[in-house]
């Protein structure tokens, strides 16, 4: 696995890789936190530093490990300016205003809108 993203990078520092029992379906911040509430299950203690560790030997498919989405911020949000626009022209088009996620998606939409007005307005059609 490649760690590019800025949170797979986080969470290597930090040690913190999200955790999911499989038998309880509970989610856990990190392994220590895991292994600590499931250590009394493989009669381990809990604050032995290798608890993760011999968990997973001994029942292997207990915990999935949640990986984070990566580049999850590195996406441009439209500006408000852009939605501002969006709105207007489709209120100008008669048109509902969709929904848009990033900065590019927004721009194709304004080019797209403002080609339909322009052909409507040298159609005569407004």
């Amino acid at each position: 696995m490649v760690y590019g993203s800025e949170d797979e990078r986080d969470q290597i520092s930090t040690g913190r890789f999200p955790q999911l029992d499989t038998k309880t379906g509970i989610r856990y911040p990190s392994r220590r936190a895991a292994a600590e509430a499931v250590a009394h299950e493989y009669s381990i203690d809990a604050r032995d530093p290798f608890a993760w560790f011999l968990i997973v030997k001994r029942d292997p498919s207990r915990f999935t490990e949640i990986i984070l989405q990566p580049h999850t911020q590195d996406i441009e949000l439209p500006t408000t300016g852009q939605l501002r626009y969006i709105a207007s022209l489709c209120m100008r088009l008669g048109k509902e205003t969709p929904y848009v996620e990033t900065m590019g998606e927004a721009g194709r939409l304004i080019r797209e809108l403002e080609d339909e007005d322009a052909y409507r307005r040298k159609q005569g059609r407004r």
